[in-house]
């Protein structure tokens, strides 16, 4: 934040839903390197985690967006 213009919410939904999506986009590797899934106990995600159910990476990229925002506008009140 202090790189950018100092926090505040929209710089920190912007950089959480950016999170979000890499996150979500980042979800095929855990094939590769979760024992659950590896083992079947947990089906693997598929692309974007659309496996996991079709809201998958919207839930992702809202979920991260929204802590973003709050952590920037707590982090601009203090």
């Amino acid at each position: 934040f202090g790189m950018l213009s100092g926090p505040s919410w929209p710089l920190g939904l912007g950089l959480g839903a950016v999170h979000g999506l890499l996150a979500a986009a980042l979800l095929p590797a855990f094939g590769t390197i979760s024992a659950c899934i590896r083992a079947g106990a947990i089906r693997a995600p598929g692309p974007m985690g659309t496996k996991w159910g079709w809201l998958t990476p919207f839930a992702m990229v809202l979920g991260h967006g929204l802590y973003g925002a709050i952590c920037g506008a707590i982090l601009q009140n203090l």
